[in-house]
């Protein structure tokens, strides 16, 4: 019986998680720029309680935080989508 080691490759060190946090940041920045721009177009037409500090505060801290988790979701599943293609593109070349 023969054993081989497979290796993920471009999955492990430290360039990985350098890149990813990185990538992180960036969208992060984007996220606070959007949901700050997001916020101050709505809030003085919407309801009254978006007016108050402690609001802004809270939507200027957890939006790009929410908007976070719906993207690295979405890249997820676009991952995911990608590799069942290419398996189903293997199978049928062969």
């Amino acid at each position: 019986m023969s054993w081989q080691k497979t290796q993920k490759a471009g999955r492990d060190g430290a360039w990985f998680q350098l890149s990813t946090c990185l990538f992180m940041c960036v969208l992060l920045v984007l996220n606070v720029a959007f949901i700050g721009s997001l916020y101050r177009t709505l809030a003085p037409d919407g309801p009254e309680f978006l007016r108050h500090p402690k609001a802004e505060q809270m939507f200027l801290l957890m939006g790009p935080l929410a908007v976070l988790l719906l993207q690295w979701w979405l890249i997820d599943v676009l991952k995911n989508q990608l590799r069942a293609a290419r398996k189903r593109n293997q199978r049928q070349s062969r």
